[in-house]
């Protein structure tokens, strides 16, 4: 039987998380990360995303998404998720899960924080790769986040449409 769609709706920013199966790491090296960045970069060229933030942890990752559509979210994890799993068993001569299951997503909810799931990405790797100065982690969107916040602030109908 098939598994249920997952309900995404456009308009609307989503925390989507993942980790490596059983808690492995999936980042081992520089080139992992950087990997998964350019992958980012082709999900959005084949299926417009707007990416709001992303930390990329060695066995895990966490992305602010805003998808335009219903159902984009979906399909833009899809095709990231398995570009990625294909990427690295050809560069590590793998095979098997790289992923410890679906991916979660959680829908970033109007409230006195707006986009706190940005903020979630930001502090997470803030606990284990400390900013310095203003130097942050490199696999973080860390600075683009403080762009991004002030945009949100001055036009949050931008991001969540207004019940009409």
């Amino acid at each position: 039987m098939p598994r249920t769609a997952r309900a995404s709706a456009g308009d609307y920013c989503y925390h989507a998380i993942n980790r490596g199966n059983a808690r492995a790491e999936v980042f081992h090296a520089d080139g992992d990360y950087q990997a998964f960045l350019n992958l980012l970069g082709q999900a959005s060229q084949r299926l417009p995303m707007r990416i709001l933030a992303y930390c990329l942890m060695p066995n895990h990752f966490h992305l602010a998404l805003w998808p335009s559509h219903d159902g984009d979210l979906s399909r833009w994890m899809q095709w990231l998720l398995t570009a990625q799993v294909r990427r690295y068993h050809t560069y590590h001569d793998s095979s098997g899960h790289i992923w410890q299951g679906r991916f979660k997503v959680f829908p970033i909810e109007q409230d006195a924080k707006p986009c706190s799931g940005v903020w979630s990405c930001n502090r997470t790797s803030g606990q284990a790769y400390p900013c310095v100065g203003n130097e942050c982690h490199l696999y973080t969107s860390c600075s683009a986040s403080c762009l991004m916040r002030d945009f949100i602030h001055s036009s949050p109908s931008r991001i969540w449409p207004s019940a009409a």
